[in-house]
């Protein structure tokens, strides 16, 4: 029997090309759901995995190698804008010729392994972050036993007369400050991540590490220098996106 509607000449109803075109679109809607459904289920398990070598490790009393780092990076999945593998490496092997209280300005990837490394040695983290929505993600990514170590504290960016930075009372922080990781605010803040020496500079202790990332950018290199100067501290590593400070004993008043 023929077919009611031929193959070639009249078209049949409701399946001309705009229907074609619409199921073609659904299909790939769906395609693309699927596709980022596996690929966050792979980046979940892989974080997960990662973070659960890089405990062992450090409990061990051993330093992560790079690729159990860039395996976590990956596993965040945010590559683009996240913190190193260098950048974290070096961060947990500064982290222990310190002591005191940890404070992070940005929150992110390197907030989980600054919890696992702090939870050893019964040292909090106090880590500042501007996006509400980004810190309820870097909790929820938190194992829970590291949840005790760290505290992420949401705060609003506000005007400081000649910079803008977090509105928060220092207060709330333990003292003294012995390490600093400076991933935030962002560049497009105004005075960029300046703010940390005026609002904080009183509570380092001598030798505190400032360790501050994306120094390629030529207004950070600008920051390294004002800090020096202030803070009387000096570099003590060049890490080519990231730069490492030492504060001094001797202090310009800020």
């Amino acid at each position: 029997m023929s077919p009611k509607y031929p193959v070639t000449g009249v078209t049949a109803p409701g399946s001309g090309a705009g229907s074609e075109k619409s199921e073609k679109s659904h299909i790939g809607r769906l395609a693309r759901r699927v596709r980022d459904s596996a690929r966050h289920t792979f980046h979940s398990v892989q974080l997960r995995q990662g973070l659960s070598a890089l405990e062992r490790t450090l409990q061990a009393g051993r330093q992560p190698k790079v690729g159990l780092l860039e395996r976590l990076v990956h596993g965040w999945g945010n590559e683009a804008w996240g913190a190193s593998s260098l950048f974290l490496g070096a961060m947990l092997e500064w982290l222990p010729r310190t002591s005191d209280s940890i404070v992070e300005c940005g929150s992110g990837l390197s907030t989980l392994l600054l919890a696992a490394a702090a939870l050893l040695v019964d040292r909090p983290v106090h880590s500042l972050e501007h996006e509400e929505k980004w810190a309820t993600l870097v909790m929820r990514r938190l194992p829970e036993r590291w949840k005790t170590a760290v505290s992420v504290r949401t705060t609003p960016l506000r005007s400081y007369g000649e910079f803008d930075w977090y509105a928060f009372d220092p207060a709330i922080l333990s003292v003294p400050i012995g390490f600093v990781v400076c991933d935030g605010p962002p560049a497009s803040t105004r005075g960029g991540r300046y703010g940390l020496a005026p609002i904080l500079g009183n509570r380092f202790e001598p030798g505190c590490i400032i360790m501050l990332d994306d120094t390629q950018r030529r207004e950070e290199r600008a920051i390294v220098n004002r800090w020096c100067r202030e803070l009387g501290a000096a570099v003590v590593q060049e890490g080519g996106t990231f730069t490492v400070l030492r504060v001094g004993t001797s202090r310009r008043p800020i």
